[in-house]
């Protein structure tokens, strides 16, 4: 490959082409000199040094901008083939000039844009409808890529298609609402609305509200057992959870849990249900078919427990202390407390990504508190600080895209987009 082919590289690099316009050339550069690189006898073009011998700073950028590249495939070439162009392309052009990342704007972020040092960046921001109050937690269908969040502050439900990053909806009459759970084959979306004392039932198809069902004094976090038909729903105040059949969409009891409920989740592999009971440092099991408790474990090494996120294929359990801010991992075999970490103030919402082994905990302090999963040992990685009221999360572990609905950015909501700055 000659050398101008790099500088015709760089010059693009430089102009801020949008990476697809890239990767056609980078994928050109790649092939030429692919073999010599596994070999570990690659050398730059007209630089006598060695690959990987530049500056790393660029190299860490670079693998973030590959983490923007959207319909790569349509143009022939796989993620591979990108991230190795572009870092090949950085790190020559690192030997030869100074470079500096792109500034991004407060509302929309340049795609481009890296924080050296930190686990996310910012993609953009959406601006949202409505007033800057708060929201709460969120539904991700991986299927359609739509996102479903609860705007509490002005009780509204809000539709977005992660995938074209376009507003779908913004769904009204549902106060204070709180917990929004998706069941992609039912096609049914289910939200609790403590204003009204009741879960809300909405076509996914329509989006329209097709029933509302009581659930007790404060509704808020659901989980759905699929083999009975059932969601079970946390009445915090009122100290039970609540039960619905699915498919005649009627409550069907409910289940005294000795205390304030924090989240509820199902586990697919015990087919239970297990709810924090955050007065009393419990973690309570519910058989799904006879609606009864079959166990009580003492969550040890925390107060308060409210955020809770199962983790089945490893058969762990998180728990988010909101007392002392804490975080506990749970071995789901024996329900011992195995780890007990610091976040910061107030946790609240878990998310997961499955593709990353990677565990986010938004808290009401403005931060996202980041750790990594090694078989079931909880790395922390870094305090995040994001925006305030940042205590709702959720993420894509496809594309590893994390949202976070933020009530006041400059006066308004926004829905902010963000990316891991490397791989792991």
């Amino acid at each position: 490959m000659a050398a101008s082919s790099w500088d015709k590289l760089f010059a693009r690099l430089e102009s801020g082409q949008h990476l697809p316009q890239v990767a056609e050339l980078a994928q050109e550069l790649v092939i030429s000199h692919l073999s010599a690189l596994l070999l570990r006898d690659f050398r730059v073009p007209g630089t006598h040094k060695p690959f990987g011998g530049h500056k790393s700073g660029v190299a860490e950028w670079t693998l973030g901008l590959v983490f923007d590249i959207k319909g790569v495939e349509e143009h022939g070439m796989n993620r591979t083939l990108s991230l190795l162009g572009i870092v090949l392309a950085a790190n020559a052009w690192a030997a030869t000039a100074e470079f500096t990342a792109p500034q991004s704007s407060a509302t929309e972020p340049s795609p481009l844009s890296v924080t050296p040092g930190h686990t996310l960046r910012t993609v953009m921001d959406i601006p949202l409808p409505g007033r800057p109050t708060r929201f709460d937690y969120q539904a991700f269908d991986p299927k359609t890529k739509t996102l479903y969040f609860s705007h509490m502050g002005d009780g509204q439900v809000v539709v977005f298609d992660a995938g074209n990053r376009k507003l779908i909806a913004s769904l009204a009459g549902l106060p204070n609402v709180t917990g929004v759970l998706v069941v992609p084959e039912l096609h049914r979306l289910f939200a609790s609305v403590p204003g009204n004392h009741e879960v809300a039932v909405i076509d996914t198809d329509s989006l329209k509200v097709i029933a509302r069902i009581p659930a007790g004094k404060f509704p808020d976090g659901l989980a759905y057992a699929p083999e009975v038909g059932k969601v079970f729903v946390s009445d915090e105040r009122g100290g039970q959870e609540t039960v619905i059949d699915v498919h005649d969409l009627r409550r069907t009891g409910s289940i005294d849990l000795g205390g304030e409920v924090g989240n509820t989740q199902y586990d697919p592999v015990s087919h239970q249900i297990l709810a924090n009971v955050q007065t009393q440092n419990h973690l309570v099991v519910i058989d799904p078919k006879t609606e009864k408790i079959v166990a009580r474990h003492d969550l040890a090494g925390g107060e308060g427990p409210h955020g809770l996120l199962i983790l089945a294929s490893n058969r762990l359990a998180f728990a988010a202390c909101e007392g002392d801010s804490k975080l506990l991992v749970v071995d789901l075999e024996t329900f011992a407390v195995i780890q007990v970490l610091s976040t910061s103030p107030g946790p609240d919402v878990l998310a997961f990504d499955t593709g990353l082994n990677r565990l986010y905990v938004a808290t009401e302090s403005d931060v996202v508190s980041v750790f990594h999963l090694k078989g079931k040992v909880l790395e922390k990685m870094e305090d995040f600080s994001m925006a305030p009221n940042a205590h709702t999360i959720s993420v894509d572990s496809e594309t590893h895209e994390v949202y976070l609905p933020l009530k006041n950015i400059n006066g308004h909501p926004v829905l902010r987009i963000m990316k891991p700055t490397v791989p792991l």
